[in-house]
């Protein structure tokens, strides 16, 4: 029971796209007399509200278990890593692990941060998907109906479903994904490393596929095993 009528806010951002499209160039003269937009972040110094963010490690290397603590602190506003985190309401698409694990590291992680379980009402959405068949558009209207302006996508490949090699279905992709900015919501995707030891790798290689998926995020944490 899936099933879900086509988004009403996906039509209207498809209707001003032809709109926001006119008012992209603008005279670099009147634009520096402008105010700048004040900063943002979701995660001090790291992220910005409405940017792409990139988790990329190996095959168990603990990217879901990241991506969920990183999920639970900004639900929370609880510091990330060290880093102070801006309180928002987070959707998180669990397509891989099963709930009855999955909800076992949610437990587990709760406890290790001294949290009541209770706080994270309706902050944080966890969608269990594995065996489902998702999309980004489902998932964008999955944050649009509980109001939330953080989505977590773990893993990519399992919403994607492209071959990651082929430029042009990355490039489609990439498209795909662009709503969720245009509707004020930070993107943060989990995605697979290439085989073998990354430590050597620049942290923008550590993405499997082209290089166009790399390209996009703003920020990438990189989890790996050093090349030595």
């Amino acid at each position: 029971g899936r099933k879900m009528d086509k988004p009403k806010f996906a039509d209207a951002i498809a209707a001003d796209d032809a709109a926001e499209q006119k008012d992209t160039c603008l005279d670099a003269a009147d634009w520096l007399n402008t105010e700048d937009e004040p900063d943002n972040p979701l995660v001090e110094g790291f992220i910005e509200c409405g940017e792409v963010v990139a988790i990329v490690g190996q095959g168990k290397a603990g990217k879901s278990l990241l991506a969920l603590l990183l999920a639970v602190c900004i639900a929370l506003g609880l510091p990330f890593l060290g880093k102070q985190t801006t309180r928002r309401p987070v959707y998180l698409a669990n397509l891989e692990v099963t709930a009855k694990q999955y909800k076992k590291r949610l437990r587990r992680i709760c406890k290790a941060l001294g949290v009541n379980p209770e706080a994270l009402r309706g902050w944080l959405f966890i969608d269990n998907m594995r065996g489902e068949t998702a999309s980004w558009e489902t998932a964008l209207a999955m944050c649009q109906a509980h109001g939330c302006t953080v989505a977590i996508i773990d893993p990519f490949y399992q919403i994607a479903r492209i071959v990651e090699t082929d430029e042009q279905q990355c490039l489609d992709t990439v498209e795909q994904m662009k709503p969720f900015a245009k509707a004020g919501i930070t993107l943060g995707i989990v995605f697979h490393s290439p085989k073998g030891f990354s430590g050597d790798r620049q942290l923008i290689d550590m993405i499997s596929g082209s290089s166009i998926l790399a390209r996009f995020p703003e920020s990438i944490i990189g989890l790996l095993n050093h090349a030595t």
